[in-house]
Parts: structure tokens; sequence; C-alpha cells
């Protein structure tokens, strides 16, 4: 039976819920067919609860996406959580894509998204950050160098272990 209609009079759909120190979290979108708008989430300290008023997340089109999932990944040090959202390309429906982005508190009750283009999540931790900057690759050598011209430190194939200036394992 129907406990309760939260947000009454509000037009909202693509609910994802999830769970963090006690509180309930409801993320959803607007409903504009396959426009994007901006993402909005309410919160409560039992489900069928007294609900929040509805607060924005992300930017004006929830950075082109509407709310699909709430993935939490607890490990041992922290627990990250993540919006997924579904990036609809109307018309090419079959073309649409999917974000991930990860979901920030500033307090028990208030949460943010920010468009990161790029982070790191320990899967056993459950650490997030920003992955360290990729080394700028040394030059190529010449097609005629031999192995021992490269500067290296050391080097595996599916035979085994190779050694400056030696064969594979001899």
């Amino acid at each position: 039976s129907l406990v309760q209609i939260i947000w009454a009079g509000q037009s909202r759909e693509a609910p994802a819920i999830f769970k963090r120190n006690g509180y309930y979290f409801i993320m959803s979108s607007g409903c504009t067919g396959w426009g994007p708008n901006q993402g909005k989430y309410g919160y409560a300290a039992a489900i069928a609860g007294s609900w929040s008023s509805l607060y924005n997340f992300g930017n004006s089109t929830t950075y082109d996406s509407q709310p699909t999932y709430a993935l939490v990944i607890e490990g041992t040090n922290s627990t990250t959580y993540l919006y997924q959202g579904d990036r609809w390309l109307d018309p090419a429906y079959v073309d649409s894509k999917y974000i991930w982005l990860p979901i920030a508190f500033s307090s028990d009750t208030s949460l943010y998204v920010d468009n990161v283009d790029t982070y790191t999540i320990d899967t056993v931790t459950g650490d997030i950050g920003t992955p360290a900057p990729t080394p700028t690759p040394s030059p190529l050598p010449p097609l005629d160098a031999y192995l021992s011209d490269v500067s290296w430190t050391y080097a595996t194939c599916g035979w085994g272990t190779i050694q400056l200036d030696k064969s594979i394992d001899g």
C-alpha cells in the first residue's frame, strides 16, 4: 500500500536511491522527455519518514545526463559513492552513453557532484583520487638499435625475464 507521496506536485523520474550515514538519498530528474535538466536530490532519516525539500546537484543539465543508479563501493578505508547517469543522444538512442561521477558530501545531508574528467578508485580500499600525471614516454630508438642501446630497467615476455645483453633466460 502507498505510504506517502513525497514532493507532491513535482514531476520527478529516474530515481537513484542509496543510504549513507543514517540518511536515505534520492537523486532524480525532472520529466522533460529526452532533454536533460537540473538534477535534484532529497534525503530522509527513514525511507518511509519525512523527506527534505529538493536540492540541486550538478549543473543545469546534470552534465547532459539523467540519474540511473548510485553505486556504493565499500572499501577497507572508506566508502565511495558514484553517480551513474544516462546520457541520452536524441534521436540516436542506440548511441547513448553513461557517465559515472563521484558523489561528494559536505555534511551528512548535503551532496554535490562535479563533472571531473578523470579519477581513480581503489576498489579494495574505497579511496578515490585523481591519477598521477601520465609520464612523457622516452623517444623511440632508431630501428637499427640493439636492446642494449636502450635505457631500461627490466622487461618480461611470455617466455621469461629478458636480461640485458643476453637471450631470454639465457
